[in-house]
C-alpha cells in the first residue's frame, strides 16, 4: 500500500518522529479526516543496514510517499518498506543524468558520483556558507562544462588543514598510487643535497676563518623532525619548482632558525628598502668570486659603533674619489706604516715620519709659513647603554598585584639568586641583566603560588615548598634579551 509521511507541524521541512525514530504516515486509500500527525500508528522505517548505533540513516520528511508492507501480513504491524518518487517530487537522475549516482539530502548536501566513461568524478558538496566542495577527478560546472581535472577542496568560507602528527604536501609523482603514502624518496635527495652543500660552504668558511655554517642543525632537522614525518612539521616538496605569492605582505617566522639552500642561486629584490638586523651578528663569506657593494646614487655608510674596523687585502688596497677629496679623521691618532718600517704618525697637533732609510723629496719649491691647523669633524655615534627591565602584574580585571607579591630572578645554570623586588602599584623595579643572559623568573608571594614563563606558555601551579627546584618545574623564564629594552 502507498502513504505519505506526514507531521504534526504544517509544511515542516524536517522529518517528524517520536522518541523511537517512528514516523506517522497517511494511507493514500484512508478518506478519513483525522488529526494532523494522527494518521495512523507509529510505524518503522526500513533500512538495507542498520544496528545500536549504526546504520543507514536518511530522516523522510511531510510528503514523502512511501510504501507501506505489514510484517507476516499483520494489518496492525506496519513498515515502511521504502521511499518513492512520484508526479510531484520527480526523481533527480532521469534520462539526462542517468550515469550518475547522488546521494543528495532536502538541503542540497549532496554526494554525487559519475559514471560516464571518460568523465569519472565525485563531488562531495555542501551550500552552507556559499559552497564548499572536494571535487575528484574530471571536475565539471552544472552545465557539465569541464572545469579541470584531478582533485580540488574549495569553499567560500574559511578554510583550514590540519593533521597533529605532521603533513606532506608534494608534487613528486607517484603513478596508480604506487608506493607509500610517506615515500619521500625524491625530498629526501634534496634536503641530503643541501645538507652536503652547506657542509662543503662551512668547510672552506673554516678555512678563511669566517663564520661557520650550522649545517649540523639542518642534518638534525631532516633526521630527527622532516623525514617520515617523525614529529609534528609541515613538509612541502615539488621537482620543478615552489612559489609563493601575495598582494599584500607575505611573512616567514621560526622561533629557532630559518635556513636557506639554493644549488646555484638566491636574489633578493624589493622596490624600496632591504633591512637586515640581527642582535648578535651578521657574518658575509664568499668562496671564489668576491662581494660587491654599489650605491647608485646616495651614501655608502660603514659604522662599527663600538668596536673597530678591519679592511685586509691579500693584494692591493684602492680608495679613489673621482670628483672631489678624500679626508682621513682620527680623534687621537693617525699612522699610515709600510712593512719597510717607514711610518708617519700624526697625533696631537704634530706630524711624526720615521725610516729606517732615507726621506726623498722631489718638488719644485718647497714653502714654509707659521703654525696652521684644521678642525677635525668626529661623528658622535649612538650609545648603546645598558639593557633593562621591569614586570608589570595585573590580575584578570587589570588590578594591580598586591605588595606582598615579588618577583625574584635566578641564574638559568647556577640556580643563584641574581635580583628580586617587590611590586609596587603592579610594576617592579628595574633590572639590568648581563648582555644575552638566560635565567629564571619567579612570580609570587613568600610560598611561590604561581609560577609564569616568560615565553608565553604560562603554567599556574601550587607550589608551597620552599626549596625551588628548577629541575623538577623546569625552566620558568628561559629567554634571551636583545638590543631593545623590555619591560
Amino acid at each position: 500500500m502507498t502513504a505519505r509521511v506526514t507531521s504534526a507541524k504544517a509544511n515542516d521541512i524536517y522529518a517528524w518522529q517520536d522518541a523511537s525514530g517512528l514516523y506517522r504516515v497517511k494511507f493514500d486509500a484512508d478518506r478519513e479526516d483525522k488529526g494532523q500527525g494522527q494518521e495512523s500508528m507509529p510505524v518503522r522505517l526500513a533500512k538495507p543496514y542498520g544496528g545500536d548505533v549504526y546504520g543507514f540513516h536518511f530522516p523522510l520528511i511531510q510528503g514523502t510517499e512511501v510504501a507501506i508492507a505489514f510484517h507476516e501480513g499483520d494489518p496492525d504491524r506496519p513498515y515502511i518498506a521504502h521511499a518513492l518518487h512520484d508526479s510531484r517530487h520527480v526523481d533527480p537522475v532521469t534520462e539526462k543524468n542517468s550515469t550518475r549516482n547522488v546521494i543528495r539530502t532536502p538541503a542540497n548536501n549532496k554526494l554525487r558520483m559519475e559514471d560516464k566513461r571518460g568523465e569519472e568524478h565525485i563531488k562531495l558538496s555542501t551550500d552552507y556558507g556559499g559552497k564548499t566542495q572536494l571535487n575528484l577527478g574530471h571536475n565539471v560546472d552544472a552545465i557539465r562544462k569541464l572545469r579541470g581535472e584531478g582533485f580540488e577542496l574549495r569553499t567560500d568560507s574559511w578554510g583550514g588543514i590540519r593533521a597533529g602528527k605532521g603533513i606532506f604536501i608534494t608534487a613528486d609523482s607517484q603513478p596508480e598510487a604506487q608506493g607509500k603514502v610517506l615515500d619521500m624518496a625524491a625530498v629526501h635527495s634534496l634536503l641530503t643535497q643541501a645538507v652536503s652543500q652547506m657542509e662543503s660552504l662551512s668547510q672552506a668558511a673554516s678555512a678563511a676563518k669566517a663564520q661557520l655554517l650550522q649545517y649540523e642543525q639542518q642534518q638534525a632537522l631532516m633526521e630527527e623532525k622532516l623525514l617520515a614525518l617523525k614529529q609534528a612539521v609541515l613538509l612541502m616538496s615539488a621537482p620543478e619548482g615552489i612559489a609563493l605569492a601575495s598582494g599584500s605582505h607575505l611573512q616567514a617566522v621560526a622561533s629557532e632558525n630559518i635556513y636557506m639552500t639554493a644549488g646555484q642561486n638566491v636574489e633578493l629584490g624589493a622596490k624600496k628598502n632591504i633591512t637586515l638586523a640581527a642582535s648578535e651578528k651578521i657574518s658575509i663569506f664568499t668562496e671564489t668570486e668576491g662581494i660587491e657593494a654599489i650605491v647608485a646614487k646616495g651614501d655608502l655608510i660603514s659604522q662599527a659603533q663600538s668596536g673597530n674596523i678591519e679592511v685586509i687585502a691579500k693584494q692591493n688596497i684602492s680608495l679613489t674619489s673621482t670628483t672631489e677629496g678624500m679626508t682621513f679623521t682620527a680623534a687621537k691618532t693617525l699612522t699610515f706604516t709600510c712593512a719597510g718600517g717607514a711610518y708617519i704618525r700624526l697625533s696631537g697637533g704634530n706630524i711624526e715620519l720615521g725610516c729606517p732609510g732615507d726621506i726623498m723629496m722631489k718638488q719644485s719649491k718647497l714653502l714654509y709659513s707659521g703654525p696652521a691647523s684644521m678642525q677635525s669633524n668626529i661623528p658622535e655615534l649612538p650609545d648603546s647603554g645598558p639593557q633593562s627591565m621591569s614586570f608589570m602584574l595585573l590580575d584578570a580585571l587589570g588590578n594591580a598585584a598586591p605588595s606582598t607579591m615579588k618577583v625574584t630572578l635566578f641564574d638559568s645554570k647556577s640556580k643563584e639568586q641574581i635580583w628580586s623586588s617587590a611590586f609596587n602599584d603592579g610594576e617592579s623595579g628595574c633590572f639590568e641583566p648581563p648582555e644575552s643572559e638566560n635565567f629564571h623568573a619567579i612570580i609570587g608571594d613568600d610560598k611561590w603560588t604561581s609560577l609564569f614563563s616568560y615565553n608565553d606558555e604560562h603554567d599556574i601551579e601550587d607550589e608551597t615548598d620552599d626549596d625551588l627546584d628548577f629541575d623538577e618545574h623546569g625552566p620558568q623564564y628561559d629567554g634571551e634579551l636583545n638590543e631593545q629594552d623590555k619591560e
